[in-house]
């Protein structure tokens, strides 16, 4: 038995160029296009969210294209992060020649640095002239063999160099104090009341504070 021949349209429902429908096709594009009735592919996606997302879930194929997605979405975050990142390092490069505040800072150390070299250029031959002088100081003649007991000297006078203005305040003012006609005893009667006076200050503060103290110990215990 020998099979006529048959457009292939009949034999793949699903191919668009179907002219076995004539003019009912046309009219059926037409109105898919100009949005009066839904195609194949709108019909088969529900209108409303909650059976729109049930079928995103069980539709293995929508689940792909939904974490194609996702993963597109945040490679699009990594990669404008990454764009932040390089402008980072890329600022922190270049920020000697494109900040002014730094531009701004090297030209005044730059200025400052040629104004003093424009100075020693001007004052050369002052400076050689002095370089070529002889030194010419004080200085204390000392035979080479008492050097090293001279320099263990110095360190031993700095400490009594650096007391020597209390060291004078203190002969100052023992040459005015006169200890005679019984003043003495008086200096040691007032300094005996001061540390009587002082003692009873300290026993005060500390009854204070243990009396502070033993009332903190009883408001913790009324808290617990």
């Amino acid at each position: 038995m020998i099979m006529e021949d048959v457009p292939d349209s009949q034999f793949n429902p699903w191919v668009d160029d179907d002219k076995a429908l004539g003019t009912i096709s046309s009219v059926l594009k037409i109105a898919e296009r100009t949005g009066h009735i839904k195609g194949l592919k709108d019909a088969c996606i529900p209108d409303d969210d909650v059976s729109r997302r049930r079928l995103y879930s069980e539709v293995s194929s929508l689940k792909f294209i939904t974490l194609l997605r996702e993963i597109s979405k945040t490679q699009k975050q990594l990669d404008k992060a990454n764009l932040e990142i390089q402008c980072r390092f890329q600022d922190k490069e270049t920020r000697d020649v494109t900040h002014m505040d730094t531009l701004e800072k090297r030209s005044a150390d730059i200025t400052k640095l040629c104004t003093h070299l424009q100075s020693i250029v001007n004052n050369k031959s002052h400076l050689i002239g002095r370089l070529q002088q002889p030194f010419v100081g004080d200085y204390l003649k000392i035979e080479a063999t008492y050097h090293r007991y001279v320099s263990q000297v110095f360190p031993m006078l700095a400490p009594i160099l650096a007391e020597l203005t209390n060291q004078l305040d203190n002969i100052e003012w023992a040459k005015k104090v006169d200890i005679g006609d019984g003043q003495l005893e008086t200096v040691l009667t007032d300094i005996s009341s001061a540390l009587a006076s002082l003692q009873t200050s300290f026993q005060s503060v500390c009854q204070l504070r243990d009396s502070i103290s033993h009332l903190h110990s009883q408001s913790m215990a009324d808290d617990s």
